[in-house]
Formats: structure tokens, C-alpha cells, sequence
């Protein structure tokens, strides 16, 4: 009898135990395990070998009619990135001893580059020669430059893309015929390279590189390396939030808000929970304010990811809540 009841009792508790659903914590996103946000595509840097802004010639004459400075290549440059580009430009491209009075470089010999500047950042520019670089107008195709460039180059603020240009221009300052550009400075010596820092805003900016060979006897097209490379001069924003960085609640949602650090820099914050992501956006100079649902019982990790109105993309910031 015993015997029976205790092998009722076994067979019973099987019955049970199958029809049972085996609760164990659970340790996903937002509950005791921190998850990080996906990290965002590197910023790039992208060089084009064309006029941002073509320009137009007289049919018959050839003579320019508009689209000011002919640019060579248009360089898009994000914070943290590098970009480097070749070819060949004039011997006397960027100044001409033998032309008297002011110093003078040939528009049309010289190698004009469109920047622009995605973020304020530190800029290093560097332009040297090289051997073997392929001339882009020379008329066999494949032809390459030669390998005595005295390097030389002037950095100009804004894009000049109306109006015609002239023969000659001036190298160590104002350019009279392109009105759209601001003289910042220039870098020359007899070596084989040339580079200089810049701190510079956002923004468009014209560089004019090429030669400045003192020879008086007419030298063939020669050959260059140039490259230039960011450094962010933005800081990563301190956050702030309403009712500190570290909340408790017995609700299943939870209002966030806060301010970020430099005003009127900072567009918006990211909202990473759960393995979603959101965009939230910074009204007046520096107040967010957002809604945190579907919390977990435990710890629940919130990353705030601030964006700056350039498009940058500092590291996320943790903000943890735990519900009861």
C-alpha cells in the first residue's frame, strides 16, 4: 500500500512538473548585463577629381566666361580623417621668379583644390614630390611628371566659383580677380616638401599648390604627393540629468531629461535601450527630454550618445535605472 501511494505521488509530480514553465532571471539587455550601443561607421574622407562648380569657356576663344578658380579636385574632409591625392602641376606653378613686381604664380599651371571642411579641426597639409606621378593633362595618356618640384603652397578661406580668372595670381595674399577668397597664409622653402597646422572651422576653403622653382629655363610638369589630415577640435559634452545619473523606480517606464554641454553645438542624443536606438532631439541651446520604457526588474543601462549640428559623434554615456 505504501508502495502504491509513493509511486502516486512520484507520477503526480512529473505530471506537474511538465506542465510547468522554469522562470530563471533574465540577464538581457537592460537587465544587470550593460549592452553596449552599435558602434557608428567611422567618419571618411573622399577626394573627387573634378570642379565643385564647372566652368564655362567662350566657344570660339576658349577664354573663361564663368565659374571662377579651376579646380583640380574637391576634397571632403570629416574630423579624424585623412585624404591624399597626385599628380603633376607646373615647375613655376606657384610663383614665377622671373616675373617681376609682385610674386606671382600661373593660374593655369598651378593645382587648385576645393576643401571642404566637414568640422572645426586641426588641419595638417602637406604637399611633396614625386616620381612617377601620372599627369592628368599631359597628351599621352599615362605620361608621368618629373621628380624636381620645389613644393609651395598658399591656403585661402571660401570656394571662388562665379566670374573668369586671370593669368597670374597673387601668391602671398589677396587674389584680385577672385573676390570669394580670403588669404590665410602660404608655406614655401627650397626642400623637397612643405607642411603646416591649421585650426580651422567648418567650412569651405581653397588650396593652391604647385611649383616654385627659381631655374630660368623652362622646366617640363613635375610630379607631387599632397595630403591632408584632421584632428577634431571638438570636446566630447558633458551630460547632466534632471534627478542625477543613477535612478530608481517601481514603474515599468521612467521620464529621463537633462541638459548637454556646449550649448548650441549639440543637435541631439541617441537613446540606446534594449537593442533599440533613437533619436532625441536638443531644444533651445542644450534641454533634452525623453521617455525610458519597458524596464526590466534590476538594473537597466541607458546610453546617451550626444551629435553635434556637424554631424560628429561623441562616445555614448551610461545612465543606469533600476526598477524594484
Amino acid at each position: 500500500m505504501r508502495a502504491l501511494r509513493s509511486c502516486s505521488f512520484r507520477s503526480a509530480a512529473r505530471r506537474v512538473l511538465a506542465g510547468a514553465v522554469l522562470f530563471i532571471p533574465g540577464t538581457g539587455p537592460g537587465h544587470n548585463t550593460p549592452v553596449n550601443p552599435p558602434k557608428p561607421p567611422p567618419p571618411t574622407a573622399t577626394v573627387v577629381p573634378a570642379d565643385p562648380v564647372p566652368n564655362t569657356e567662350d566657344p570660339v576663344s576658349g577664354a573663361p566666361l564663368d565659374g571662377g578658380v579651376r579646380y583640380s579636385w574637391t576634397i571632403n574632409l570629416a574630423a579624424n580623417t585623412s585624404a591624399t591625392f597626385e599628380g603633376a602641376t607646373g615647375a613655376w606653378g606657384w610663383d614665377d621668379d622671373g616675373l617681376s613686381g609682385t610674386p606671382l604664380g600661373h593660374t593655369e599651371a598651378a593645382t587648385w583644390v576645393a576643401l571642404n571642411l566637414k568640422s572645426p579641426s586641426r588641419v595638417r597639409i602637406r604637399v611633396a614630390r614625386k616620381a612617377d606621378a601620372v599627369d592628368a593633362l599631359a597628351v599621352f595618356p599615362g605620361e608621368t611628371g618629373g621628380n624636381n618640384l620645389l613644393p609651395a603652397f598658399t591656403l585661402f578661406s571660401g570656394w571662388d566659383g562665379d566670374g573668369g580668372d586671370e593669368a597670374t595670381f597673387h601668391n602671398r595674399g589677396e587674389v584680385s580677380w577672385a573676390e570669394d577668397l580670403t588669404y590665410l597664409g602660404h608655406v614655401e622653402n627650397s626642400g623637397e616638401a612643405v607642411e603646416a597646422d591649421y585650426e580651422l572651422e567648418a567650412g569651405l576653403y581653397t588650396l593652391v599648390l604647385g611649383g616654385a622653382s627659381t631655374s630660368l629655363v623652362p622646366e617640363p610638369r613635375q610630379g607631387y604627393e599632397a595630403s591632408l589630415s584632421s584632428v577634431s577640435l571638438e570636446k566630447n559634452p558633458k551630460l547632466s540629468y534632471k534627478g542625477g545619473k543613477n535612478r530608481v523606480t517601481t514603474r515599468p517606464a521612467l521620464k529621463l531629461s537633462g541638459r548637454v554641454g556646449l550649448p548650441g553645438e549639440i543637435t541631439s542624443v541617441r537613446i540606446y535601450h534594449h537593442g533599440k536606438t533613437r533619436l532625441v532631439r536638443v531644444k533651445g541651446s542644450s534641454a533634452w527630454a525623453t521617455k525610458i520604457t519597458a524596464l526590466s526588474f534590476g538594473k537597466n543601462t541607458v546610453w546617451i550618445t550626444p551629435v553635434s549640428k556637424y554631424g560628429t559623434v561623441f562616445r555614448p554615456q551610461k545612465f543606469t535605472v533600476i526598477r524594484k
